[in-house]
């Protein structure tokens, strides 16, 4: 039976905190750099600030899903 560890998840839930704030501002910087250069412009075409934001918003949880998914697979190879 395998059971994953208390200490690694623990680890990792307080790990994970940080690093989704840093990820949020790096996305935001990468946001500002885009629009001023106007690839963003050119690729999605925004109609508002409606559209950027839940286009962001949906990037961020898709890089929280995938830290998330990594983190339990980390947590799981180290509890073998």
């Amino acid at each position: 039976m395998i059971i994953l560890s208390g200490d690694i998840i623990g680890f990792y839930k307080v790990l994970s905190i940080p690093i989704v704030i840093v990820v949020s501002i790096i996305l935001f910087a990468f946001n500002k750099i885009i629009t001023k250069d106007g690839l963003y412009k050119s690729l999605i075409k925004p109609k508002g600030v409606l559209i950027k934001l839940l286009f962001w918003t949906f990037l961020l949880f898709a890089f929280l899903i995938l830290f998330i998914i990594v983190g339990w697979v980390f947590a799981f190879v180290l509890s073998l």
